[in-house]
């Protein structure tokens, strides 16, 4: 997962009856890479009107977190785990 890429998801599968996209707070933090993924995710989740929910806090890790662009984005989900 350190090393994914946008491309390799087939994302209208992805989507395929899909009604909720949680994004965990740890795919953010394991790599930029991961981290951008989840990101495209939840924006072509919200394309497609499929809700969001997103996890930002854990514990050890919170500093790091705020600085990824995907959690300057959460107030942008439908739910919010903090």
């Amino acid at each position: 997962m350190t090393e994914v890429k946008i491309g390799e998801f087939d994302w209208e599968a992805v989507f395929q009856d899909a009604s909720l996209l949680h994004i965990s707070g740890i795919t953010s933090v394991i790599s930029e890479q991961a981290a951008e993924v989840a990101e495209y995710a939840m924006k072509e989740a919200q394309g497609r009107g499929i809700a969001c929910s997103l996890e930002p806090e854990l514990p050890g890790a919170v500093e790091e977190c705020r600085d990824r662009q995907i959690f300057q984005n959460a107030s942008a989900c439908d739910f919010l785990y903090i």
